[in-house]
């Protein structure tokens, strides 16, 4: 009965780290499933960003608090045609906006913040 117990925990356990790991914004682009998109973002401002938006036409990913140097991930599902931008908002209230970009499931896009523009560099996609 006590192993029992002791499976069904530890089974439960996996597959609970299994999905909350899988839903993290800042999780590596390195196994992107099929149809999906990464933006690797990379705060090169010299502030912290207070609040991030990655605004695409299946919906908005939200991010808080990016200190300066520090990189994150958003990866979504996007099996199709889509397009983003990203709109960063500075502690000090300063907001910057991205031009814009075309994306289709399997980019890899990186967006680097600058204290007053933000550059897109396109990364190989699969």
């Amino acid at each position: 009965m006590i192993k029992m117990k002791a499976k069904t925990f530890i089974t439960i356990a996996i597959i609970c780290q299994f999905l909350f790991s899988c839903k993290e914004k800042n999780t590596s682009c390195e196994y992107l499933a099929e149809g999906a998109v990464c933006i690797t973002l990379k705060n090169r401002s010299g502030k912290h960003i207070k609040y991030l938006a990655l605004i695409h036409e299946r919906g908005t990913n939200e991010m808080a608090n990016i200190a300066d140097h520090a990189n994150a991930n958003i990866s979504f599902h996007s099996p199709g045609e889509n397009s983003y931008t990203v709109t960063a908002t500075f502690e000090d209230g300063q907001t910057l906006k991205s031009n814009g970009e075309y994306i289709e499931g399997g980019y890899r896009i990186t967006e680097i913040i600058h204290s007053d523009k933000i550059e897109t560099i396109h990364n190989k996609s699969y």
